[in-house]
This record gives C-alpha cells, sequence and structure tokens, in this order.
C-alpha cells in the first residue's frame, strides 16, 4: 500500500476515485470523467452505470484509453510513501521495485509453495550446476520436504477430523499458515543447498538478522552468477555478498560489461579474490581485458578462464602472452574480433599448462607451429577459424613437432586447400584421435573419397571419430558433390561406422547445400531444410540427432512425414517464411525452447505471435524486423493471439535487427513483452527523447538497454535527459562501437 506524502496539497483529477491511487492504466469516459482502467471496468460491470454523473450504460461499454504520454508521465512521477518503511519520496513507477527491496515488507509462505519449490529446485538447479562442471550436492530432495510437512499443518479434505476442525474454528477454514521462522537452522541450511546463491541473498538476506546471520555463515562454497541483474541490486550484492566473502568465491560469472568494470577497479583488485576456480567474463570491453589479465596470476587456484570481448581487440598477441604465464589454467576459451587478420607473436610467450583450449577468432594459420610450441601440453584443441593470409604461392615450411597428449582437434576452414591441410596434419596431428572439420565452398578435394582415405590411413593412424562438415553454393560445387559423395559409402568408411549424409533443399531448386557425418551426429548445432532427403532410405534415423542444442530451419515444409526428431533443442532460428508452420511440433520440443530467432523480414507478424504462443518458456528473442504502421499494429492489439501472447509469455531479453524503431512500435513492443529485462533496438534518432523517455518510465523490469548504432553525441543527451527528468538515481552509461549501452 503506498500514500501521497502530503495527502491535502494533491489535486484530486490525478487520483483515480474509485481506489484512491494514483492513476494508473488511464482511460476517459463519454462525460470526461478519468479512471483507472481496472476500476471502473469492474465498477460498470457490478452497477452498469458511471461512478460521478449515475449514467447508465451496458456492461460491455467500451473504454477509450489515453494515450498521452506527457500527461502518463506526470502521473508516474507523482511523490509517495511506503506504509511499511515510511520512506517518504518514492515516484509512482518506481514503487514497485521499492517493496521488492523493502527491509519492511513481510513474506508469507505456504507449505504447498516450499514443496513446489523444492520440487523444481529438483529438476532445474541440479541441472544447472552439472552445466557449471561442479559437484553437486548428493543429498535427496525428499528427507528435506518431510520435516517441513511435518511443520507445516493442511487443512485437507480427506482428513479425518475435518468437519471437527471447522466446527471447532480452532484454524481458518482453509489452511494453517506457519512463519518460515519457525524452522530449524539446520532445515533452511538443508533448503539452501538447493539454491543459487543469488536467490538464498534476494530472498532471505534482509528478512531479518537471525536470516542475515544464516547468510553469512553458509559454509557452501559460493558460485556467482550476476547476469540479468539492476544496477542498484548489484550495488547490494557487491556490498553484502562479494565483498565479505572474497575468500569463498569459487566461480564467477559476468556478463555484464559494466559488472567488471565496478568489481575490479581497479584490475588489480581481482588478486584478492584468492580462492577463485573458475572464471567467466562475456562481453568484457578489451581495455579492461588486459588490464584484468595481467593480474590474473596472482590467482593460486585459477584453472579454468572464459573470456569474450565486446569490441575490437588491436592485437591479439598481447591475450596470449598474459595467458601463458597462468601457470595452473587447464581449460581456457578466448573470443576475439579483430578488424584485420594478421599473424600472431608468439615469441614472448612461455610454454602453457592449458590442456584444453578454444580459440573462437580468425587465426592464421602462419602463426600454428609457434603457438602449438607455446602449448604443449594440449589434449584437445578447437580453432574457429583457421584462415590462410599468404597467396597460394607461397608456402611455410614446418618444423615436425610431437604432441602425443593431443588427442582430439577441431577446426573450422577458412581458404586452406586440402594438401596444405594433410601437410598440417602430418606435421603436428598424427597422434589425435577425434577430428572435427567444417570447410565452406572449398575445393573439389574435400569431396574426394579417395584422397580422404590416403590422408587418413598414411597420416591419422588412431583416428576413432571423424565429424565432417562441408557446407557448399553454387551449381559447380552441388554437382561435384552429387557425383563424388557415394565413394564415401565404400568399405573403407562403412567398416569404421563413419557414415555420411548429403542434404540440400531439391524442392526450391537451390544450389545451397550440405555434407557430413551422420550416426552419431556429435555437433550441438545443426541446419535443418525441409525436403525428402530425410527419409528412411538415407543414413539418419529418429534418434540420430540427440546432441543437438541449437538448430537452424531452411525452406518450405514438404508435405512429406519427416522421420528426425530433435529432443534435446532448446534454441531455434528460422530463416524461410515457411518454416513457420504447425509441424514444427514433429521435429522439435516447441515447450521447451528458450531461444527464438527470426532471421528474416518477410514474416507476418501474426504468424511469429502464434509461434511465440505455443513455446510458453521462451526467455530470449530475436527478431529481424520491419516496420508495421499504426494502423496494422492497432490491428495485430485487437487479436485473439495478441491477448493470449500478452498473457502467456515470459520474454526477457529482446533483440530487434535491421529496423529503426518508431515510438509507437517501441510502445507496442514494450506492452507486449512487459517482463523485459534487456531491450537491443535501432530507433529513429528525431525520436530519441520521447523513446528514452518511456522506456525508462514504463517498463518496470528493465535494467539493460542498448541503443544500436548511433553517434557518440547521443551518449551525452541522454546522461542530460535522465539529470533534467530526474529519470533515474542509479545508472551507467557506455558507448561502444557505435553502440549506446545503459544498465540501471
Amino acid at each position: 500500500m503506498n500514500i501521497y506524502i502530503d495527502e491535502d496539497a494533491i489535486d484530486d483529477k490525478p487520483k483515480c476515485i474509485i481506489c484512491t491511487q494514483p492513476l494508473g492504466s488511464l482511460v476517459i469516459l463519454d462525460c470526461q470523467h478519468t479512471f483507472c482502467e481496472a476500476c471502473i471496468d469492474e465498477w460498470i460491470r457490478k452497477n452498469a452505470s458511471f461512478p460521478l454523473c449515475r449514467r447508465q450504460v451496458e456492461t460491455n461499454y467500451v473504454l477509450t484509453k489515453i494515450s498521452d504520454l506527457h500527461i502518463c508521465n506526470q502521473l508516474d512521477c507523482l511523490p509517495v510513501r511506503c506504509l511499511q518503511c515510511q520512506k517518504n519520496g518514492i515516484q509512482q513507477n518506481r514503487f514497485k521495485k521499492h517493496i521488492k527491496r523493502c527491509s519492511k515488507s513481510r513474506i508469507t509462505i505456504f507449505s504447498d509453495s516450499i514443496q513446489n519449490r523444492l520440487n523444481h529446485i529438483k529438476s532445474t538447479i541440479r541441472s544447472k550446476y552439472n552445466s557449471l562442471e561442479i559437484p553437486t550436492p548428493q543429498r535427496r530432495v525428499t528427507p528435506t520436504i518431510e520435516p517441513i510437512q511435518q511443520q507445516f499443518t493442511y487443512h485437507s479434505p480427506i482428513q479425518n477430523n475435518k468437519q471437527q476442525i471447522y466446527n471447532s474454528r480452532l484454524i481458518p477454514t482453509t489452511v494453517r499458515l506457519s512463519c518460515l521462522e519457525n524452522l530449524a537452522n539446520e532445515l533452511i541450511y538443508d533448503i539452501f543447498d538447493y539454491l543459487d546463491t543469488n536467490d538464498i541473498y534476494f530472498g532471505f538476506f534482509y528478512l531479518n538478522n537471525r536470516f542475515e546471520n544464516l547468510y553469512i555463515n553458509l559454509n557452501n562454497a559460493f558460485q556467482l552468477n550476476l547476469s540479468n541483474i539492476s544496477k542498484i541490486d548489484f550495488e547490494y550484492y557487491h556490498k553484502n555478498v562479494l565483498e565479505p566473502n572474497k575468500n569463498r568465491i569459487k566461480i564467477l560469472y559476468l556478463t555484464n560489461p559494466f559488472t567488471i568494470d565496478l568489481i575490479f577497479s581497479p584490475p588489480r583488485l581481482i588478486s584478492t579474490y584468492n580462492q577463485i576456480e573458475k572464471i567467466v567474463f562475456d562481453n568484457i570491453h578489451s581495455k579492461y581485458l588486459i588490464n584484468i589479465l595481467k593480474h590474473l596470476i596472482c590467482l593460486p587456484k585459477l584453472h579454468s578462464l572464459t573470456l569474450s570481448s565486446i569490441d575490437y581487440i588491436e592485437n591479439p598477441s598481447i591475450l596470449f602472452i598474459h595467458i601463458c604465464r597462468l601457470t595452473k589454467l587447464k581449460y581456457c576459451q578466448l573470443t576475439y574480433q579483430t578488424k584485420e587478420t594478421r599473424l600472431i607473436d608468439f615469441n614472448e610467450c612461455q610454454q602453457s599448462s592449458i590442456e584444453n583450449f578454444i580459440i573462437n577468432g580468425y587465426f592464421p594459420y602462419e602463426s600454428l607451429e609457434k603457438f602449438l610450441i607455446c602449448f604443449p601440453k594440449l589434449h584437445s584443441l578447437s580453432i574457429h577459424r583457421l584462415v590462410r593470409l599468404g597467396d597460394y604461392s607461397f608456402e611455410i615450411n614446418f618444423n615436425p613437432i610431437e604432441l602425443k597428449n593431443l588427442k582430439s582437434v577441431s577446426f573450422e576452414l577458412d581458404s586452406i586447400y586440402f594438401e596444405l591441410l594433410k601437410k598440417i596434419f602430418k606435421n603436428f596431428f598424427t597422434y589425435i584421435e577425434i577430428l572435427t572439420i567444417s570447410v565452406f565452398n572449398s575445393s573439389a578435394n574435400f569431396f574426394h573419397a579417395e584422397k580422404w582415405e590416403e590422408f587418413i590411413s598414411s597420416s591419422l593412424p588412431n583416428l576413432r571419430i571423424l565429424d565432417y562438415q562441408n557446407r557448399y553454393s553454387g551449381a559447380m560445387n552441388h554437382f561435384i558433390c552429387a557425383c563424388r559423395s557415394g565413394g564415401f559409402s565404400s568399405e573403407f568408411w562403412t567398416n569404421k561406422q563413419w557414415f555420411f549424409h548429403n542434404q540440400y533443399n531439391d524442392r526450391l531448386k537451390s544450389d545451397d547445400g550440405l555434407f557430413f557425418t551422420i550416426n552419431p551426429y556429435r555437433r550441438k548445432t545443426h541446419e535443418f531444410y525441409w525436403e525428402h532427403y530425410y527419409n528412411t532410405r538415407s543414413n539418419i534415423h529418429e534418434d540420430s540427432f540427440t546432441s543437438v542444442k541449437q538448430i537452424s530451419i531452411h525452406g518450405t515444409q514438404t508435405y512429406m512425414d519427416c522421420c528426425v526428431y530433435f529432443p534435446n533443442v532448446n534454441e531455434l532460428t528460422i530463416y524461410d517464411c515457411g518454416s513457420i508452420s504447425t509441424s514444427l511440433n514433429k521435429i522439435l520440443p516447441l515447450q521447451q525452447l528458450n531461444k527464438l530467432i527470426i532471421n528474416s523480414k518477410k514474416f507476418r507478424f501474426k504468424d511469429i505471435l502464434n509461434l511465440i504462443n505455443v513455446t510458453s518458456n521462451l526467455k530470449t528473442f530475436k527478431l529481424y524486423y520491419h516496420s508495421i504502421d499504426g494502423d496494422q499494429l492497432k490491428i495485430i492489439e485487437q487479436s485473439d493471439i495478441y491477448q493470449s501472447v500478452l498473457n502467456k509469455n515470459q520474454i526477457e531479453n529482446l533483440e530487434i535487427i535491421h529496423c529503426c524503431c518508431s515510438l509507437k512500435e517501441i510502445l507496442f513492443f514494450s506492452q507486449l513483452f512487459s517482463k523485459l529485462k534487456t531491450f537491443q533496438i535501432e530507433i529513429i534518432r528525431k525520436e530519441f527523447i520521447s523513446i528514452m523517455r518511456y522506456l525508462l518510465l514504463k517498463m518496470s523490469h528493465l535494467v539493460f538497454l542498448c541503443i544500436k548504432d548511433l553517434p557518440k553525441i547521443y551518449s551525452n543527451k541522454l546522461n542530460i535527459l535522465i539529470k533534467s527528468d530526474n529519470l533515474l538515481e542509479h545508472y551507467f552509461i557506455k558507448f561502444i562501437n557505435r553502440d549506446l549501452y545503459l544498465w540501471y
């Protein structure tokens, strides 16, 4: 409950006379009186009249919304007071956020809510910990539920003494309530075992002194994931969790480009987190990336490092130099982008202890020999992409290196011809047992089965697993693949249980295709075409694609039955209009999806809504969008499918690509996806002020905003707007690669 600071000093007009609260969703009647939409709708349905003038109306009277942003913004800025903590001066639009953190808020918990929460923990939290590659508690959940059931009393219809209890009025007619404070410390710690550290903090820390002390005295090693957290929540968290528990944090996962700057400013502070074993820094600014790398050498237990830069790296050599100095490191994944590819200098690198290295970036094959000299203990190596810098007339003469521990190699090749590939493997990778190769529009030799047989027999005698993909386009490559792919069914391949499939869209007469190994299919990603080559005559079976997590769908659905299914997919990308169909659920579990990308501007928006409507667990949505005029938006808003999506969707992350959205379109998306926490868009620049004011006032859950493709002057404009209109108290602004980032 919230009331005005000075009730007598406030004009009655900005208040709803029914609920006496600040006007929320504003509507106006024929008598020109204004009310909250929910209040007046309920009044008319009950009384069939207007509250003030008592005019009689039908119960299905159509309400007229007021869309004047200026009026709505003024109402949102009205000051209110919290009756629980008595804090004054809270703006109406920020009151919900205040209630979530209010130190005087009281939480009532039903026993069935605890039980449901623990059941949910069984199926989700454990898998979440497994994905972090850490040991999970082996304690069973059932013994934890039983003591809770003993302390919480149900009033169940099947109890023998129901009538006696009801008549004597010993408890309320539905359920007896009990306070969480009545639970023993041991039982609360049992519950904490199955909760994320973040959930424990935000759910229990501020309840009272007892729960604060329980949290402080946790014996668990901390594993922190600070994604999609607001700035003010982060500040509380930094003060009460990070700083007091530096010596207990073992895993640190940061994806926000702002949080890394705040925690490790200056960068040498990272050396104080001396128990960290695993670090994941995603979307880190290159300037901070280099500075932090210099101080990671002070972490004696760090064995796993994942780094991803949000902007261009001028010289990747410096990254490898600092990584090689981390003497305890066993696993490293490095993602970077450069404006141009050039040789990487390893002359200053010392020999590294790394055993598993993943490089997501352009890596010149000319630097490969020196790289392998610096990483002699490698067990697995993955490079995306291995490129050739020089022309075809110049070749490097490698000195052979014996890497007996290196058993798995994965390369995505760019401009590397077949004979050069053979030379690379003959010199460096003769001991490998697992080979993953991806090529695109390669030379004809990559389709030559006999050359592959000779290459594997002579240079890769220990090879057990081959994962091969050759993506091609153009009539000539299509013809070559059709002519030569039959050679991959000879006795050499079948004896090793290596089977191949040539996939192309025959129905659309396209020359694009994919030639790949199958049974089993080992990759987490797959390109699927609606075409008749997925049938029982091929080597593909219904359970061939259990490894696939991300699927991209092309083409138009055929009328033939499809015998493949992708049971573990959670990310879907669609490229063609015909791929949005009712048959999607025949090839993948739509309810399981948490990320959807529509990679085309040709879709009807109602078709997109139909798809979102059946993907109820969707959290991330990326849309290649084309502008829709205001009249079309109104028609969509009046449709049943719009209302269904409005009420059901759980989307928290939205990115709109290749379209400068107007204020009307921003209104449309923000109302449809009201739970957004992160929003990435391009906007019409002349509406920048109006759009930013609306987003900051109306989107209560939003904590991270990215406006793409803007001149740098707009960061100053945004700062001036926020301060002049008093829109935010706590916020950070960054400008990276013509993109404006706001975190608040």
